[in-house]
């Protein structure tokens, strides 16, 4: 899967490869133009649902809807495991306890939602807010009917997802919680040779809770994505075929050399 999303890398490199535990690897092309070099591994430290919900907004503005909704809903349920996570953190349970607890309900979406709502409502004495049932039916239309989605309708479906993990990110006294499950997620995933550590999500950002409106804050970010050069910044989950895809692109930057 090839996904868009703006530049990281701070040394000038436009193209890397995204590995899965959300490290990547910078991309450079070699002084003789013929082939593609992987260089010094950097590592992403947003948290899974950041990360989701950043490369939705890509998704979005690159024009494929339909690959939006998907990343922007598992951003949300990202985010439900990440708060039960912060919440186990908070009450002192060893990691052998959350496994055990998780390897339980973690492969079934309904066990999970159950138990974020629960945990919502001990912690915080309210019942956890969801998206709206048009936004659900939107969501089940697209994904399992094949509808094709509408750029608005698309819009108002990040909005809602990014307005309910928000407003819970919000409603605590501290984020002290949510930053240590925030680290306790990185350590876990972090390669051992990472050189850079880089933040990609100014929408979502634990530590740094805004108050300025969030309906203005998702469009300006969205306007900014847009607006950017994304089409230098190609990101590929590993596979067989990545070589592959790197060396083409290699072969033609360097025609033109060959036709001088």
């Amino acid at each position: 899967m090839r996904i868009w999303i703006p530049s990281l890398d701070k040394k000038g490199h436009t193209r890397f490869i995204l590995n899965e535990d959300f490290s990547f690897n910078h991309v450079d092309v070699s002084p003789d133009k013929q082939k593609l070099v992987t260089v010094a591994i950097s590592a992403i430290t947003d948290c899974r649902f950041q990360i989701l919900f950043e490369i939705a907004l890509n998704h979005f503005a690159k024009e494929q809807f339909r690959d939006s909704i998907v990343s922007a809903y598992a951003a949300l349920e990202q985010f439900r495991e990440h708060y039960l996570l912060a919440s186990f953190i908070e009450r002192k349970y060893s990691t052998d306890t959350i496994s055990g607890f998780w390897s339980s309900v973690g492969s079934q979406s309904e066990r999970q939602l159950g138990a974020y709502h629960a945990a919502v409502l001990l912690r915080e004495g309210v019942a956890a807010k969801e998206i709206s049932s048009n936004h659900t039916n939107f969501r089940n239309k697209t994904i399992h009917q094949g509808k094709f989605p509408k750029e608005k309708d698309t819009l108002e479906f990040l909005e809602s997802i990014f307005t309910n993990i928000f407003e819970r990110i919000n409603a605590q006294e501290s984020v002290g919680i949510f930053i240590e499950a925030k680290l306790f997620e990185y350590q876990k995933r972090k390669p051992n040779d990472v050189t850079d550590e880089i933040s990609i999500n100014p929408l979502l950002d634990i530590e740094r809770r805004s108050q300025e409106d969030i309906t203005k804050q998702l469009h300006g970010h969205i306007k900014y994505i847009t607006s950017a050069a994304y089409e230098d910044a190609i990101a590929t989950w590993p596979n067989k075929n990545t070589l592959q895809v790197f060396n083409m692109d290699a072969q033609q930057a360097a025609r033109p050399l060959i036709r001088r």
